[in-house]
């Protein structure tokens, strides 16, 4: 059974309700839309609001008696209507305007004034179906944005173009597009930023008139100077594996490149090379070498060993027993000659046949034995031979020979043992005929030796024979090994003890005169010796003492003092007078003029004060003060106006000074007055006082 569901309908009356009133709408209204958009008004809620916006019906996303949200479509236009209906009630009609168009920037901000250029346009509020304008003149749209534009430019005269976007109606304020009157030939283009023709540079080209930028060479293409038309393809050994190239790249070595526009290089193959760069095909192998890889950029030979008969080989062939290889890149292998022979495959050399046996025949693969009672001393050899001297066999039947064993030798021939060495002699090697003295500087101290020993380091061997090495005397040394003589310390050193190996330099403070020393002198008064190895001492020098024996340097002569000559032990002080001021001095310096040394050993000089003089007069080498006589001021008048005037006596010839003092210890030349015999009478105006106090006092006068 179905089952039936009873609705009760309760009829009520509800009172009739207002009409929405809108009073704004409010928000960023975008052509793209999806932005949030506000109605104010009035009675806006009460049951199924809906919003009627051009076209469309929107359902609100908030819904309150004031306000109604709701997110706008994508459009454009002016005016467009727009009302809410509540509860089947609507609302007044209210005009609402989209965004009007805005341009933010042109791309490129130039272009040709033949037109045809595509020219972006960015900004915002480009609406559903744009249109645009350049000058009044239709610019048709390419591609088309809310926030971008792409249009092909028509032709204009030339000079700055406004750019006006229309949509819905609303038009966006002009843009400025610069339309630049040039024109260019095939192999130049139009240099827009700079409004100039300029040639397409190197690794571009350009093929048309009116170009505004250079084509890229493309894979197997490069222009190598400014101003091509047309990309050249890459020549047969060359490459080209990148756009915009200006050379093109050989192929390297191991690869090649047979067709022109190659975008690169083929492998050889094995059995072929290619050695150099920029090579159009690849190179057979020669006969005696082979190539086993691709890639290769070399043939290589034959290993020793080993051939290669034919060309193009992509290997190399062994050589049989009984023949040999003995070169890289044979073509062929060499029987062993006589005397040899080559047991196995890929040999590069014969094997000798061995002492004691010999191979009679070419092509060899092994050796026959020497028969009983012969020898045969070298290899590679096809006869025996009986043992020489040296040698010795020790029964019949052998084949071989045996040689004196080291520290033996054999005299004569057919012997069948060897004889030791004696003291003082040696056999050095095997096969030896008689025993060796031992040489000079060598000796032998026992029997059978093979070697004869050098005289150790610190021992010398005079003469040949001997049994023993004999200690080096004092005042010499042997340094090495093996040495016949000592040798006698050289000047400067010495050697204290026998049996030495090396000569002491004289330490410092000493010297050695002479060679064959066994001690070192020590440097006198007055001498020293600064480094070791000295052949004499050095003298002290000027201005240097030294006060010891055995010194290692000489010393200064102090500030105050000096040596005058070579070879001082000690410094004199500077006398009164004279001074030495610094150190190493090798005299003392007189007192200059106008100064004074009241004391030995002065170091430095004082000044003679004004109204003195010194024991010297005028000259050098003051050592005390002399008070200048004064001359008797006979008046003294202060004038109304400031000035001063003496009057003093004065003697005919002389002439006199006038000092002026404020303390009586600095004084002050104001001029200098020539006597007359009588009294002497001037007028001057005196110098300012810092203290209130002014001293004059007149003298006879001496030039500095």
């Amino acid at each position: 059974m179905k089952a039936i569901r009873i609705t009760t309908l309760l009829a009520l009356v509800v009172p009739a309700m207002a009409a929405p009133v809108i009073t704004d709408v409010t928000g960023t209204a975008t052509t793209q839309g999806a932005t949030t958009m506000t109605i104010v008004g009035t009675g806006l809620s009460g049951g199924g609001t809906s919003i009627h916006f051009a076209t469309n019906v929107i359902t609100p996303t908030s819904i309150s008696g004031t306000a109604v949200t709701f997110v706008l479509p994508e459009g454009q236009g002016t005016l467009l209507p727009i009302y809410v209906k509540v509860g089947g009630v609507d609302s007044n009609t209210y005009f609402f305007s989209y965004d009007p168009p805005a341009i933010g920037s042109l791309s490129p901000t130039k272009g040709l004034a033949v037109g045809g250029s595509i020219l972006t346009i960015d900004g915002s509020n480009f609406g559903t179906a744009p249109t645009v304008t350049m000058d009044g003149m239709n610019a048709p749209v390419q591609t088309s944005s809310h926030i971008q534009l792409t249009v092909t430019t028509p032709a204009t005269s030339g000079g700055p173009v406004d750019v006006v976007v229309a949509a819905g109606g609303q038009f966006s304020s002009p843009a400025v597009y610069q339309s630049v009157a040039l024109t260019s030939p095939p192999g130049y283009y139009i240099d827009l930023e700079n409004e100039v023709v300029v040639p397409a540079p190197a690794g571009r080209y350009v093929s048309e008139e009116n170009a505004t930028q250079a084509t890229l060479c493309p894979y197997g293409y490069y222009t190598p100077v400014d101003g091509m038309r047309a990309a050249i393809p890459a020549s047969p050994g060359y490459f080209v594996d990148s756009i915009g190239a200006e050379s093109q790249t050989p192929a390297p070595a191991g690869r090649y490149s047979s067709v022109p526009a190659s975008t690169g290089s083929f492998p050889t193959t094995p059995g072929f090379y290619t050695p150099f760069p920029g090579m159009r095909a690849a190179i057979q192998a020669s006969p005696g070498y082979f190539v086993s890889t691709s890639m290769a950029t070399s043939q290589s030979p034959a290993t020793p060993g080993r051939f290669v008969s034919s060309a193009g080989a992509t290997s190399e062939e062994s050589a049989l027993p009984g023949h040999y290889a003995p070169f890289a890149a044979m073509t062929g292998a060499i029987a062993a000659p006589p005397g040899r022979y080559v047991s196995n495959s890929d040999a590069t050399s014969t094997l000798v046949a061995p002492a004691g046996r010999f191979a009679a025949g070419f092509g060899s693969t092994s050796t026959t034995a020497a028969s009983p009672g012969h020898y045969v001393p070298h290899p590679g050899m096809g006869v025996e031979i009986e043992a020489p001297a040296g040698f010795f066999a020790t029964g019949t039947g052998n084949n071989d020979v045996t040689p004196a064993p080291v520290g033996t030798y054999v005299a004569d021939a057919g012997a069948t043992s060897a004889t030791q060495a004696v003291a003082g002699t040696y056999a050095p090697i095997v096969g030896m005929r008689a025993a060796i003295p031992a040489d000079p500087g060598y000796f032998v101290s026992t029997n059978g030796e093979s070697s004869q020993t050098p005289a150790p380091a610190g021992s010398v061997v005079a003469g040949p024979g001997a049994d023993s090495a004999t200690p080096a005397l004092r005042g010499s040394y042997a340094p090495f090994e093996g040495m016949r003589a000592a040798v006698p310390a050289s000047p400067g050193h010495f050697v204290a003890s026998p049996g030495q190996t090396s000569q002491v330099a004289a330490p410092t403070g000493r010297f050695v005169a002479g060679s064959g020393a066994s001690s070192a002198t020590a440097a006198a008064e007055g001498y020293y010796a600064p480094i070791i190895g000295m052949r004499s001492a050095i003298p002290a020098s000027p201005g240097y003492y030294v006060p010891l024996q055995a010194s290692a340097s000489q010393t200064p002569a102090g500030a105050g003092s000096f040596a005058a000559g070579f070879a001082a032990t000690s410094d004199v002080d500077a006398p009164v007078g004279t001074y030495a001021p610094i150190v190493g001095m090798r005299a003392a310096i007189p007192a200059p003029a106008g100064t004074y040394a009241p004391t030995a050993a002065a170091t430095s000089v004082q000044v003679v004060p004004a109204g003195y003089t010194t024991d010297a007069g005028n000259g050098e080498g003051g050592s005390s003060l002399v008070p200048i006589p004064q001359t008797k001021i006979v008046a003294y008048t202060l004038e109304a106006n400031g000035d001063n005037t003496i009057t003093f006596e004065s003697a005919n010839g002389q002439t006199y000074a006038l000092y002026y003092s404020e303390n009586l210890e600095d004084y002050t030349l104001l001029e200098t007055i020539a006597g007359t015999g009588g009294d002497v009478t001037r007028t001057f105006t005196p110098p300012v006082s810092t203290t209130g106090r002014r001293f004059y006092i007149v003298g006879p006068y001496t030039a500095p």
